[in-house]
């Protein structure tokens, strides 16, 4: 009788081992510029923009950066290939100081699978700035056609009429949102 309830134990853990998946109990940190001079994220992978915004600074208040973009700018945040619809996370989460009515196109770049070479990009456009910083998530529902389960990099990008010489903008605390956790985006 010993030996059944042992073997049946070893075979609860060995089948509930083999189903169970790897699911977030909080936020991801992608990145809260503590790295900036590096060039690198909190995940240890490349975060930096493509040298024409017209500046780029840590922000005074510091956790993020202070720029100044033109049109066509933009600010990218590499990630190691992340399964982020499996591991439970449903949403990127960033903090944005934007001029009241200003938008920007925000791309994340997805590939087929994480051994794949190619990858695909889906675009949201984000707006309902305010002028003042506030906090933004964007579901990654919201990506049509990305594949949730090979996340390689997101994109701040496209600024709208306000990337004008002497409009700052502010971007930090860029998170992945994980769907069971409580607390704060």
């Amino acid at each position: 009788m010993l030996f059944n309830l042992a073997y049946g134990l070893l075979v609860a853990v060995f089948v509930t081992g083999c189903t169970a998946t790897t699911t977030c109990s909080s936020n991801l940190l992608i990145d809260d510029f503590a790295q900036f001079s590096s060039s690198l994220n909190a995940l240890g992978t490349r975060a930096s923009d493509d040298g024409s915004m017209t500046s780029l600074t840590l922000s005074p208040s510091g956790g993020g950066i202070s720029f100044v973009p033109e049109k066509m700018s933009y600010f990218y945040e590499t990630l190691p290939c992340m399964r982020a619809a499996a591991e439970g996370y449903d949403a990127v989460s960033f903090t944005m100081k934007a001029p009241r009515g200003a938008s920007f196109m925000l791309e994340i770049q997805t590939r087929e699978s994480c051994d794949a070479a190619e990858y695909r990009s889906a675009w949201y456009t984000v707006s309902g700035f305010t002028g003042e910083t506030q906090t933004t998530a964007v579901p990654l529902s919201a990506f049509e056609g990305a594949n949730t389960d090979a996340i390689t990099a997101f994109n701040w990008a496209t600024w709208s009429r306000w990337c004008k010489k002497s409009v700052q903008w502010e971007l930090g605390n860029i998170q992945l949102v994980c769907s069971g956790a409580a607390g704060d985006v």
